[in-house]
């Protein structure tokens, strides 16, 4: 794992470097904008920030995989809005290492997050909500198992 670590550690350092970049020399002909480059380069350093944490969780490192989870949560509210399906989802992963460790209420707190931002997503669907609201809320319910809160 920790040859992976050190690739994605690599692969960060260059993203990060990629993102402060002016993506077009002036004047290139260009179908895409500056600003979908900028955003395009922040998701993929969110993305492997978030692999990172995963990999952090193989090796039973608690402070780092919430660290990195923390900040991709950040990069994802910077980049895409406070409002997205993926900023959902990176909380609900810090949701469910801050359950692991006890911390029930902050992890309530962002699962209830996650599960508004899913229905708020989804509120337009004739087929009901998917499966990301549905995900949200069985890690609810877990919390409250956890707590003994069964009613």
């Amino acid at each position: 794992w920790t040859l992976a670590l050190d690739i994605y550690e690599s692969a960060l350092s260059a993203q990060k470097e990629a993102t402060s970049r002016m993506p077009f020399p002036p004047g290139t002909p260009r179908k895409r904008t500056a600003s979908d480059f900028n955003q395009d380069s922040h998701t993929s350093v969110a993305s492997t920030l978030i692999a990172m944490g995963g990999l952090y969780y193989k090796l039973n490192n608690v402070h780092m995989e919430l660290e990195k989870y923390s900040e991709a949560l950040t990069v994802y509210q910077e980049t895409l809005g406070r409002d997205h399906p993926h900023v959902a989802g990176t909380m609900k992963n810090i949701g469910m290492v801050l359950a692991e460790q006890g911390q029930l209420d902050e992890a309530m707190d962002k699962f209830q997050e996650a599960q508004r931002i899913y229905k708020a997503i989804n509120d337009g669907r004739r087929d009901g909500p998917c499966c990301d609201v549905a995900s949200a809320l069985s890690c609810m319910g877990n919390v409250q198992n956890r707590r003994g809160e069964l009613d």
